[in-house]
């Protein structure tokens, strides 16, 4: 069996974040919401979110991959699977389905903010491929993996790991790098592939039951 728990724990919290980021989305337009977030800042939230968002680099997986397959290969090799296929959808929709998405910055060009946006020293700041948030679907893919594997009776490791998504995806607003609707669909991306591949490797691989 593969967790209950900490799942449980993890997806409450999720959907709870899908019905607040619905309401934030449908409430305020674009860049609003953005230029707010942007606008809480401070030197140490800028040194804390430049180096937090590398976490959902592609380096990130490559290091659960290591871990999870130190305990289990066989979960190892599905953490890798999840990795690659949601990897590939994000770069497809990133660059063939929705090219010329504007980052913030870019949009900014050529709709002056009420305040001009707070960069980061060090940051370096994209202009296209906005949509989705690549960096929030993979730490979402990430966390959920891990929850599926180490926190069957630790709901609070659980809440933790969810937190850690959530900052992230943050930290690239914060950065100025996506828009909210781009983390927001990272967020849904990460943990749709992930849960369809634990769901199915438990099926016809693992023979084990996800409740």
């Amino acid at each position: 069996m593969i967790n209950t728990t900490g799942k449980n724990v993890y997806m409450t919290i999720y959907i709870l974040f899908l019905i607040a980021g619905a309401a934030l989305l449908y409430n305020f337009k674009q860049p609003t919401l953005e230029l707010t977030i942007n606008s809480w800042n401070n030197i140490y939230l800028d040194y804390f979110f430049k180096y937090i968002t590398h976490l959902g680099d592609g380096l990130s997986f490559v290091s659960a991959v290591l871990v999870i397959g130190i305990f289990d290969w066989k979960k190892g090799v599905i953490v890798a699977l999840i990795g690659v296929t949601q990897g590939i959808l994000v770069q497809g929709l990133k660059n063939y389905a929705f090219p010329d998405a504007p980052r913030p910055m870019h949009f900014f060009q050529h709709n002056t903010p009420a305040l001009p946006p707070h960069l980061v020293d060090g940051v370096d700041i994209h202009s296209f491929n906005s949509f989705p948030s690549g960096h929030t679907a993979t730490i979402f893919a990430i966390t959920l993996s891990l929850v599926f594997v180490f926190t069957a009776n630790k709901p609070l490791f659980s809440l933790l790991l969810f937190l850690v998504a959530f900052v992230v995806g943050y930290s690239r607003i914060y950065l100025m790098q996506h828009f909210f609707v781009d983390v927001y669909m990272g967020a849904i991306i990460g943990v749709f592939i992930t849960i369809v591949g634990w769901n199915l490797a438990s099926k016809y691989w693992l023979k084990e039951e996800v409740e």
